[in-house]
């Protein structure tokens, strides 16, 4: 009877080990940009917005701004 105790103190302690190292739901990630648009006044569809706080453009909508920021990104020339 001891030991089917132990096996299962052990399969819980295994249990919480592994949720612990990234087998459990994460909380997403918080946007890091602040988008503001570059020419408010324009009716165009694709606006560039510029990040307030790490200075990258990305385009988006009017009424949306990109999702991601964009300062990870690589040139390709």
């Amino acid at each position: 009877m001891p030991v089917w105790i132990a096996i299962a103190i052990a399969v819980l302690i295994f249990l919480v080990w592994a949720r612990r190292q990234g087998g459990g739901t994460t909380k997403p990630a918080k946007p890091t940009c602040k988008w503001q648009r570059t020419d408010p006044d324009s009716t165009r569809t694709l606006q560039e917005y510029r990040c307030a706080s790490c200075g990258e453009t990305g385009f988006g909508r009017v009424d949306r701004p990109p999702l991601d920021c964009k300062r990870h990104l690589k040139s390709g020339a």
